[in-house]
């Protein structure tokens, strides 16, 4: 499914349920390269934070590269993973 007007849905075979880059591009990559950061200073595994933040190793690579919006309920669980605050979970402002 699509996330609305974040995502756009793949097309084509095995595709079903899954979202292909961010329409908005910038605000998703960003929100991305910052949890990447944040999980390699902590030398945390995509794996192991998704076994913290209780999603798969995938959707951590999907939400780091920005071919999957997060959603609202991954946040909480995203934030507890790298020990954080939800708002410090956001990137800061450039």
């Amino acid at each position: 499914s699509s996330c609305g007007d974040i995502c756009r849905p793949v097309r084509g075979a095995g595709a079903e349920g899954r979202t292909a880059g961010c329409r908005r591009g910038r605000g998703q990559g960003e929100f991305g390269q910052h949890v990447r950061r944040l999980r390699s200073e902590r030398k945390l595994s995509q794996e192991r934070m998704g076994e913290l933040a209780g999603v798969d190793r995938q959707t951590v690579n999907r939400l780091e590269n920005a071919t999957h919006a997060v959603s609202v309920a991954q946040l909480p669980g995203l934030a507890r993973a790298l020990g954080l605050e939800l708002a410090a979970l956001m990137p800061p402002e450039p």
